[in-house]
């Protein structure tokens, strides 16, 4: 499983990535701090899970899945 972590917290970050360790399966996790450098990230690659903080600078969480192609209307 290929997961993205976005969230300006490291110690959060850090520890979603220590849960998906622990659970196993996940061959490749990647984390972010900001809103921008993930909808550049979620537009060049594919990914099976997000998790993501709703409060970013620049780009928030909400408006980032609202920028994505094929998300659901508002």
């Amino acid at each position: 499983m290929k997961c993205l972590v976005v969230d300006d917290d490291p110690l959060t970050c850090d520890l979603v990535k220590s849960y998906l360790k622990q659970i196993g399966g996940v061959d490749y996790g990647l984390k972010v701090n900001d809103g921008s450098t993930a909808l550049h990230l979620l537009a060049a690659e594919q990914f099976d899970a997000v998790f993501l903080d709703l409060q970013l600078p620049g780009i928030d969480g909400i408006t980032l899945l609202k920028a994505l192609p094929g998300s659901p209307p508002p």
